[in-house]
């Protein structure tokens, strides 16, 4: 909040008086396309609104900054950026401002992208990770990098995030995937491929709900890895580790990830990266 705070300060315009942690709020929403009221909660008043979030939101609706996303029986699910909001952003010079399609979010994909909102909260409280990449960004960049492609059988995969982890063996880009729902092998012997082949990450976190979905992920990589061939010949394969999506709610930094013959944790990560610099 304190880079905003230096940018704008306080903002009476055409929207009226607008606070740095309005303008928080917005780039937020605009970077990662919707947020749920529980999520601003959380981020901007530390888990202790005492409705102060509620007001805010509700008064960035009332400028036509903000829009509800609403579920079943009108229940609001959350807010998205209207495009007011992102010409007002841009007009102050939000330098990290990148906008893809506003609306691309829709009640079908709004457990998974919450959850992922979760995780990259996770994430990017560990001070190994920096630069993440919500997965429009990603599809953005690597749209303008290979084309229309992702969709095709021998297309790219654009994950559902990626960042940079720093360890003691390195700084490694990795790859970020979650499943919520259960999909054919055939499916997941596609999406594995690119993963494994993928050229613009090093590694690959793919975190599952449930542990039938975990056992047909690790099956399915089993048979991408011994019976297709442009996996066998390939020179260059990207680490996958698997990760428990309960046990990462509830863990955070402590949870394990497993693969490769090896588990770590972001903790345990840390702790490594400590020791080789004498700490």
């Amino acid at each position: 909040m304190e880079q905003v705070a230096v940018e704008v300060g306080r903002v009476r315009g055409r929207y009226g008086r607008l606070n740095p942690r309005d303008f928080e709020i917005l780039r937020y929403v605009v970077q990662n396309r919707f947020a749920t009221i529980g999520t601003v909660e959380a981020r901007f008043w530390n888990g202790q609104g005492h409705r102060n979030h509620y007001r805010a939101l509700t008064r960035l609706e009332r400028k036509g900054l903000l829009d509800r996303l609403l579920g079943d029986g009108a229940r609001v699910m959350g807010y998205r950026a209207t495009r007011k909001a992102v010409t007002l952003l841009q007009s102050k010079g939000i330098a990290d401002l990148k906008v893809t399609d506003l609306r691309s979010t829709y009640r079908t994909t709004f457990d998974h992208e919450r959850i992922l909102q979760e995780l990259r909260a996770i994430f990017e409280a560990s001070p190994l990770v920096s630069n993440f990449e919500p997965e429009h960004l990603v599809r953005e960049r690597l749209t303008k990098k290979y084309g229309y492609v992702d969709r095709q059988e021998h297309g790219y995969k654009v994950p559902d995030g990626l960042f940079q982890l720093r360890t003691a063996k390195g700084t490694f880009r990795v790859a970020l995937e979650l499943e919520i729902a259960q999909k054919s092998k055939r499916r997941y012997r596609t999406v594995l491929k690119r993963l494994l082949l993928g050229k613009d990450w090093d590694v690959v976190f793919l975190v599952v709900t449930e542990q039938c979905i975990l056992a047909k992920l690790k099956s399915a990589l089993d048979e991408v890895r011994c019976q297709d061939l442009e996996v066998r010949v390939a020179t260059d394969h990207r680490g996958m580790y698997f990760a428990h999506l309960p046990k990462v709610l509830l863990h955070r930094s402590a949870s394990s990830f497993e693969g490769e013959g090896k588990s770590f944790s972001l903790a345990s990560l840390e702790t490594e990266l400590s020791l080789s610099n004498g700490g």
